[in-house]
């Protein structure tokens, strides 16, 4: 998404198929500046939710656990004074978008995923 001002927001949902590949992913994706809240972390300028989907993998198969992270970043041109929007607004773009991927995305869950609902609490 960009607009008038050419900032530009970047949306990126990845899975990963063990806990160790998330770590990897998120690991190119969470900044330094990042505070935890519950289910993710969040900076003044980008922020990333994680999230757990349980999918069977046959309809008498085992249970199958995907990892996934939503993240968001704020691009803006080299010199803006456009001030960033904070880690409180990026956190809770961040648990919509996840929320989004979640319901909107046909990642057929069948555990029930629990994200931040009102005002996202820093720890």
């Amino acid at each position: 998404m960009s607009g008038d001002n050419q900032r530009r927001l970047v949306v990126t949902a990845v899975g990963a198929a063990t806990e160790v590949e998330r770590i990897h992913n998120e690991g190119q994706q969470v900044a330094k500046d990042f505070l935890p809240f519950s289910d993710g972390e969040a900076g003044e300028r980008s922020s990333v939710v994680r999230f757990s989907c349980v999918v069977k993998t046959t309809p008498d198969g085992p249970d199958r656990t995907w990892y996934y992270t939503a993240a968001l970043a704020l691009r803006t041109p080299e010199g803006s004074s456009n001030p960033p929007p904070g880690r409180q607004k990026m956190a809770e773009l961040s648990v919509e978008f996840a929320r989004q991927a979640i319901t909107k995305a046909p990642l057929g869950c069948t555990n029930t995923i629990q994200l931040p609902n009102g005002p996202v609490v820093f720890s």
